[in-house]
């Protein structure tokens, strides 16, 4: 063999050698038939080398031999292919139902089971609410746009009306919505948490609190034994013992990743468990048996807005699992043409992005000291472009900044105008006109003692002072051909608002007996049981009130009255006759664990996150000699406890004494509704409304509110046995003879039962019944029916 031939043969062999060990780098993009990314999907060659599509479903992977790769994601059928060469791919999921999925049956033991079981073991060392402190800041994102893919599909089909032809060319050049919000989170254990809106960025409105809709929307913890999505809350698939209620399988496990080895398992109710949970798949670090990546739905979707959301986790200082980004996708269906099943829309995006994250710093006391768990920069609604551009980690497409001129535009109508604050209209139960707030609660009313009654309320509000407000009332009772009025003044000295004065006189009517708490956050239409009313009193007078809002959920209220009774018509106290009233009053409620968001003169309440404690102390005092002198204490808690597959247990309980020979219209009234068929908590639905009257007792109220999901259907049942007991005294003789107390004992049990749609409310019937010695020998009239709606918020 000669040399060339010699030189030739160990050429070719070096050649193959090195293309034998040449590296295969193929990435791309990974999308759904709507052309929206999906992210966190698995992608994984042979020897499971692998990787995950990141949030805008990009992924890229190395491989050391050409080889066949597959993508998987919950919901979509597997997709692979061959690669052979590095290349970009751009590859497309097809859907499929999730409830048609293969139910595998394990002869042994569940190694999904094993691996989750120690997941859940270590769930505490990695819950970032566990860290003694931390300190981010962060980028949030919401956008909504037409689905373009949903519209074509339908013109590709029929013949549809032009406004689809028109709304398809729209959605090519702009989006609907579009905002930006910097915001910072401070966090120090146990459980003080505090977010400051920066700088906010919206399309249309001046609002700042429309940035942070698309960061409400999820729970921002994948730890925590309930997983909170649209104020509802489901069962942690990383909570103890999920294994029993939720099936876990092992779909891949990819090697060679940035940090390590992953499992890929996912998660669904198992067959025949009625509980609210969800479905979805979860990414874990093969080391530390951390949470990666989460990707989560309800498993009983609505059938008008579904939900996909999605959190990343980041290990920081080789030590800390901490939160990197979340997303949240929501997909507005409709059915534009009969025959064909509805599709999205509409499809927003909320994406939070964590930037700079700090752990274990010192947090100062001032940003933690108070309840405002969310709060805005006085120039929040300003944009600050300078530091928009600094955290931004997504630059605005053409299509971004078009919904800035298309909405700014659109808010110019006033009809539109409308609409957008509709809902803040029925949450806070005022209407803006010009510089007036006007106060629907008072408009329009009905009772069975003045009949209808309607009017005019009125407040300025911050177009005129932001610091002050000025207004009042007439009202026209049509029964009795009477005006009724108020006049009224609003100081709130303090930017912050957590100082108030208040300052009325009025001519009115109000109910015998009434005792309410207080809670300055209570807001739109309530007390439905003002309906019923059959026995007023004839009020004049002033009363002025100090308002102070104290660090750690307390409220404090301080009130003065000087006021002239008169009985009216259908008065049954003619024991004492007109009198007045001139008294001192103490109000106390701390609500620990309380969500609130600071809007400058406003609050807005999301719940509790713990009981509600009320307490009142009230002292009449003598001047002249038909003033009344008392001492009345009121107290209340309210309590819901939340378990994870026994539904929820609604607590409340009160209780009340006074000392003094006052007259009925100051006693404690029982609050009965006279079978009011309208649901409403803590009143007492079989009791007459103005029969029993207490100088003392105590009240209990005790729901037990049980959800079912149907996973086969887009409806959920839920069933509520209710008992409430009362026990009252009357230490006053002489109004023994008008009145009756309650000392033997009011007991009312009762049972609803609903049926819902999880994203618009549920319908609820039921009844009560009377039981014990106030139970009638009429049968017939022990029973009250009641009918309700509820929403996310009441469930």
């Amino acid at each position: 063999m000669n040399t060339a031939l010699r030189f030739s043969i160990f050429l070719i062999f070096l050649l193959s050698f090195q293309f034998s060990n040449a590296q295969i780098l193929i990435s791309g993009v990974i999308q759904d038939n709507y052309n929206r990314p999906v992210s966190f999907a698995s992608v994984s060659a042979g020897n499971n080398q692998g990787t995950v599509s990141d949030l805008s479903g990009k992924f890229q992977l190395e491989l050391s031999q050409p080889d066949s790769v597959t993508i998987y994601f919950l919901g979509f059928e597997t997709y692979s292919f061959f690669a052979d060469q590095s290349k970009d791919y751009r590859v497309k999921l097809k859907p499929k139902s999730f409830l048609l999925e293969e139910v595998v049956v394990f002869p042994g033991v569940n190694p999904a089971d094993t691996i989750m079981q120690k997941v859940i073991e270590r769930r505490d060392e990695h819950n970032p609410q566990n860290l003694p402190s931390y300190r981010y800041t962060s980028y949030n994102k919401f956008a909504i746009e037409v689905n373009r893919d949903t519209l074509e599909y339908y013109a590709n089909r029929a013949n549809v009306p032009p406004q689809v032809n028109a709304l398809i060319k729209f959605s090519k050049k702009s989006k609907l919505f579009v905002s930006e919000a910097i915001t910072e989170r401070f966090y120090k254990k146990p459980g003080k948490l505090k977010e400051h809106v920066l700088t906010t960025n919206i399309s249309g409105f001046r609002d700042p609190a429309f940035a942070m809709l698309g960061g409400q929307l999820h729970s921002l913890s994948c730890y925590e034994d309930f997983f909170s999505i649209f104020n509802l809350k489901y069962v942690n698939p990383v909570s103890k013992n999920a294994e029993r209620k939720y099936l876990f399988l092992l779909k891949d496990t990819l090697k060679n990743t940035e940090t390590g080895d992953v499992f890929v398992i996912t998660f669904r109710p198992k067959a025949g468990k009625t509980f609210s949970g969800m479905y979805g798949m979860l990414y874990v670090d093969a080391n530390d048996y951390a949470i990666k990546k989460m990707v989560a739905q309800p498993a009983t979707q609505p059938s008008q807005v579904g939900i996909v959301v999605k959190q990343e986790y980041q290990k920081l200082l080789d030590k800390y699992w901490f939160p990197k980004s979340f997303e949240s996708t929501l997909l507005f269906y409709n059915r534009i043409l009969k025959g064909l099943d509805p599709l999205p829309l509409m499809v927003g995006l909320a994406k939070i992005d964590v930037v700079n994250p700090e752990i274990g710093v010192e947090i100062p006391k001032q940003i933690l000291r108070n309840q405002f768990q969310l709060s805005y920069a006085e120039d929040a609604a300003i944009p600050n472009d300078s530091l928009l551009a600094k955290y931004r980690t997504d630059s605005l497409k053409v299509r971004d900044l078009k919904a800035f001129d298309f909405m700014d535009s659109a808010m110019n109508k006033p009809i539109v105008n409308f609409l957008t604050n509709f809902p803040k209209i029925i949450a806070k139960g005022e209407l803006p006109i010009s510089i007036f707030n006007l106060n629907l609660n008072e408009v329009l009313g009905f009772n069975y003692q003045e009949r209808w009654r309607y009017g005019v309320s009125l407040m300025t509000n911050d177009r005129v002072l932001k610091w002050a407000s000025i207004g009042g009332k007439v009202i026209n009772s049509v029964e009795e051909d009477t005006l009724w009025y108020a006049a009224r003044f609003y100081l709130n000295p303090l930017k912050s608002g957590i100082l108030r004065l208040k300052y009325q006189y009025q001519s009115e009517t109000t109910e015998k007996g009434a005792f309410h708490n207080y809670n300055p956050y209570r807001s739109g239409f309530y007390n439905l049981r003002k309906f019923v009313f059959r026995e007023l009193n004839y009020v004049q007078g002033h009363d002025v009130a100090l308002e102070l809002e104290y660090p750690k959920n307390v409220n404090l209220r301080f009130m003065g009255y000087s006021q002239n009774y008169y009985l009216s018509h259908t008065a049954i106290d003619t024991l004492y006759g007109d009198f007045s009233r001139n008294a001192l009053r103490f109000d106390l409620r701390y609500a620990p664990g309380e969500k609130l968001t600071n809007m400058g003169n406003y609050r807005i309440r999301s719940g509790a996150g713990g009981p509600v404690f009320n307490l009142a102390y009230e002292q009449g005092i003598r001047s002249q000699m038909n003033d009344v002198t008392y001492k009345k204490i009121f107290g209340e808690i309210t309590y819901n406890y939340s378990t994870r597959y026994l539904g929820t247990f609604r607590l409340r309980g009160r209780g009340g004494y006074m000392t003094g020979d006052v007259p009925l219209e100051l006693l404690f009234n029982s609050k009965g509704s006279g079978r009011m068929p309208i649901y409403e908590p803590g009143v007492f639905y079989t009791m007459p409304v103005h029969r029993y009257f207490n100088t003392d007792f105590v009240q209990g109220f005790v729901q037990h509110y049980w959800p079912f999901y149907l996973n086969s259907q887009n409806l959920m049942l839920s069933f509520s046995s209710q008992l409430n007991v009362m026990y009252g005294k009357l230490s006053n003789e002489r109004l023994n003879e008008i009145v009756k107390p309650t000392g033997k004992g009011y007991y009312e049990a009762g049972f609803l039962g609903g049926i819902a749609d999880p994203d618009l409310g549920q319908i609820s019937i039921g009844t009560f019944y009377t039981l014990g010695s106030y139970a009638r020998q009429d049968q017939i009239n022990n029973f009250a029916f009641v009918i309700g709606f509820t929403t996310y918020i009441d469930w």
